[in-house]
């Protein structure tokens, strides 16, 4: 029995990891403390749903933090992908119909993570400032993204190959 050799991988042309502004982190995880030293107290005095409460939120908030500790986005030779944690989406780059730089404005999305914006637009944001818009064939809502070098990605995404010399960033 002959085993077929796997199928080359898909080359990265271009990967880019963002965090969250690092007060938001603190931020949830104040809350996970304090949800988290709240069900010893209140088991120990027979507050059962309190506990509970308590419980389920803690675990509820260490999922959050987990999921969407970061924002990858990545261009292969096949593909475009970005996303947090499980909630990612992959097309094909020939379904990119154009991308163009956009301004991420916390007015226009009214906060951080995965948003529908007052524009019409879905965007995977971890900060205001620079990203990408998205129009991939046979979506009814552009993609934004929040990137740092969105003149790049466009292009690397307009010319349909690679960068002359590129490896990728990571």
């Amino acid at each position: 029995m002959s085993v077929s050799p796997e199928p080359p991988e898909d080359e990265v042309i271009y990967r880019e990891v963002l965090y969250f502004y690092f007060w938001i982190y603190v931020a949830l995880l104040a809350l996970l403390i304090l949800f988290a030293v709240l069900i010893v107290p209140a088991a120990a005095k027979g507050f059962t749903g309190t506990a509970v409460f308590s419980g389920v939120v803690t675990v509820f908030l260490i999922l959050v933090l987990v999921n969407f500790l970061r924002l990858e986005f990545v261009i292969t030779e096949k593909t475009v992908s970005f996303g947090f944690g499980v909630f990612k989406k992959r097309f094909p780059r020939e379904a990119v119909t154009g991308c163009e730089p956009y301004r991420l404005t916390l007015s226009n999305y009214l906060g951080y993570g995965i948003r529908w914006g007052r524009d019409g637009t879905t965007d995977y944001n971890t900060r205001n400032g620079p990203g990408v818009k998205l129009l991939i064939d046979g979506q009814t809502r552009p993609y934004v993204v929040s990137l740092n070098d969105p003149t790049r990605v466009c292009g690397i995404l307009s010319g349909g190959a690679r960068e002359p010399g590129s490896r990728g960033r990571a």
